[in-house]
């Protein structure tokens, strides 16, 4: 195993959110563990994951218009501050509300295909009424 046959020793270091303990291991690994690469912690937490995760499940994981158009809409509301400080408690609802009872999505493509044959037979009906 390894990469280009060199052995791959990974490292781990806990900065436990602390910047300061973050920059100390770094200076650490490339200075005394003259490391090749360093891989750290990115913006995204869980709960960041639960958000993105809640937008495509809303949306339909067959749309892609749909985990667009709640995307935009869910950040726009959470932006604004709809939620207030309820934002994961939110986002982590939609999530379980959306497994449990919609797992296709609310924006499947099902439902705007159906929505497209009712309006086009109340529309029918509608101009065969006033033809008689």
């Amino acid at each position: 195993g390894g990469l280009n046959g060199d052995k791959i020793e990974l490292i781990i270091k806990d900065s436990g959110g602390s910047p300061e303990k973050a920059i100390s291991f770094a200076k650490q690994l490339i200075e005394e563990e003259q490391v090749f690469a360093i891989l750290g912690p990115s913006e995204a937490g869980i709960m960041t994951s639960v958000r993105y995760v809640a937008i495509v499940a809303v949306g339909g994981m067959a749309s892609i218009w749909g985990s667009l158009l709640m995307g935009f809409a869910l950040n726009f509301m959470s932006l604004r501050g709809m939620f207030g400080s309820y934002d994961d408690l939110v986002f982590g609802a939609i999530l379980i509300g959306i497994m449990l009872f919609a797992p296709e999505g609310i924006l499947r493509v099902h439902l705007w295909k159906n929505l497209r044959l009712i309006f086009s037979t109340k529309k029918q009906s509608a101009e065969s009424k006033e033809v008689r």
